[in-house]
């Protein structure tokens, strides 16, 4: 059964959505290239160098998956408060919270078709190209206008929505 039949068969007869036009446009903002691209290499778990223009900034450092991403900066988080003086138990809860994070991060399939029969049983037309939102780079660095030269925090961990990102060079700049 190809592709195109099984979507129609879960269509009730006489389907007539109604489009969801803020999802819609979201979609249209993304490239979605790259979002099919930071969809593989989540899938691979492997990093690779990768820079981006967000708003006219150049943001470079090297793609990682949400679940490496949530790890260190939970890692991160409790390591912070127990230096601020938190009890280990709370630094502790702290970043086990926001390292489960990252298992909410990639939807799984039976959660993204429960969403897509959501939407039509609220009789929105679901938009399904845009399930990978956001994208993470370890060892961040911010490049600047005026000189070119790199602006990095060290161990720096960057997220930004798919949807701002302009343009993008697949290689990290030095």
């Amino acid at each position: 059964m190809s592709e195109k039949s099984s979507a129609a068969s879960i269509l009730p007869p006489n389907y007539s959505p109604k489009l969801n036009l803020e999802a819609f446009q979201q979609n249209q903002r993304s490239d979605w290239f790259l979002e099919q691209f930071v969809a593989f290499m989540n899938s691979l778990d492997y990093s690779v160098g990768l820079t981006l223009s967000v708003g006219g900034t150049l943001v470079t450092g090297k793609l990682i998956s949400p679940q490496e991403y949530f790890q260190a900066i939970g890692k991160q988080m409790e390591a912070a408060f127990a230096k601020g003086g938190l009890s280990p138990e709370v630094s502790k809860q702290v970043g086990e919270f926001i390292q489960s994070r990252g298992e909410a991060a990639t939807p799984s399939e039976d959660l993204l078709k429960a969403a897509e029969k959501a939407a039509i049983a609220a009789d929105v037309l679901p938009i399904t190209g845009n399930q990978r939102a956001y994208i993470h780079l370890k060892d961040a660095g911010i490049l600047t206008p005026s000189t070119g030269a790199r602006m990095s925090l060290s161990g720096a961990y960057w997220r930004g929505r798919i949807a701002e990102v302009e343009s993008f060079i697949i290689g990290e700049a030095n």
